[in-house]
């Protein structure tokens, strides 16, 4: 009797248990479902295409070679560009500050663009230049590696130099320095 007791609340248990892990997944489920509404669209690229105009590309070239020269010598924004929080809305608020304070039409970078800075932890590497590949660009992405530390070694560095994704850079290269 005493087995017949202990066998059928055993059985009672588990299956409690399974009922309780399957509410638990569907609600996870439903939840999940609920989180992300019907209406939602992937931001395209295609929003960023215009960004910058041909008239406008000089002048943000220009604020990107002194975001990325001053990095080298300025560790507060340094910081700011290396903060990732927030889709990385710190660097990009650091590079309209400098659209900013350039002389000129004002220029907004839109909402859709994400900037992104970042610096080589690997020992002896040397910066190559990337073959730009026959891809759609996105212009709603700007990847850029940081210069070293130090006065000396922001030498060189430059917009074309540094950007490392996602389009080719726009404007032809600049004459002999």
């Amino acid at each position: 009797m005493n087995k017949l007791i202990i066998n059928i609340s055993r059985r009672s248990v588990a299956y409690a248990a399974s009922a309780a892990v399957i509410v638990f997944a569907a609600t996870f489920t439903v939840s999940a479902l609920m989180a992300q509404p019907s209406g939602y669209t992937r931001t395209s690229s295609s929003k960023c295409k215009d960004w910058p105009l041909e008239k406008d590309q000089k002048k943000v070239e220009a604020a990107f070679d002194k975001v990325l020269n001053d990095s080298a010598t300025n560790s507060a924004l340094r910081t700011e560009l290396l903060d990732v929080s927030n889709c990385y809305k710190k660097p990009k608020a650091a590079v309209q500050r400098t659209l900013d304070a350039m002389p000129g039409d004002k220029i907004t970078i839109p909402k859709e663009v994400v900037i992104i800075f970042y610096e080589d932890d690997s020992a002896g590497l040397t910066k190559t230049p990337r073959p730009f590949a026959d891809y759609p660009s996105d212009h709603c992405l700007h990847i850029f590696f940081l210069p070293p530390v130090g006065s000396q070694a922001a030498a060189g560095t430059s917009f074309r130099e540094n950007l490392m994704c996602c389009y080719k850079p726009w404007s032809p290269p600049p004459g002999p320095r």
